[in-house]
């Protein structure tokens, strides 16, 4: 997305949706594919929502997004953990060395355009607890998997 994007407000109205879910649920995150936990985190962010971003002509592709950002909150994927540890890593480096500036603020690694168009059936990212490729399925589905 471009620099205009209205995309990192959005992930940080929706990150405070899940840490207030996960809260109030003994730091739990939804289960992959859970439709009403995914409802739930979209009617905090519409109560957290000062920016009306939830509003307008982009509230379903901003549901959308927090939907997937609920059913995939428990995935680790390791490609996306690769990338935030070289940023973080880097990140340190800058603030210990005092040579460059450190980002300020937050950082928010946005990918949604590799997720599927629609929140995916509970059949279709359930997973085994067996299989190395557990939190991709989660995340993108059996199909892809």
């Amino acid at each position: 997305p471009s620099g205009s994007s209205p995309r990192p407000p959005l992930l940080h109205l929706a990150f405070r949706a899940l840490a207030a879910y996960a809260e109030k649920r003994g730091m739990a995150y939804p289960e992959p594919g859970d439709a009403s936990a995914a409802s739930e985190v979209v009617e905090l962010a519409k109560s957290m929502d000062k920016d009306k971003l939830l509003e307008g002509d982009g509230s379903a592709k901003a549901v959308r997004i927090i939907k997937h950002l609920a059913s995939g909150s428990r995935s680790v994927l390791s490609p996306m953990c690769a990338n935030l540890g070289g940023i973080v890593g880097q990140e340190v480096l800058k603030a210990c060395s005092g040579k460059f500036t450190p980002i300020q603020g937050f950082f928010f690694f946005d990918a949604a355009e590799c997720l599927p168009d629609d929140v995916l059936p509970p059949d279709e990212v359930a997973v085994t607890g067996k299989s190395r490729y557990d939190s991709q399925v989660a995340a993108f589905g059996k199909q892809i998997q």
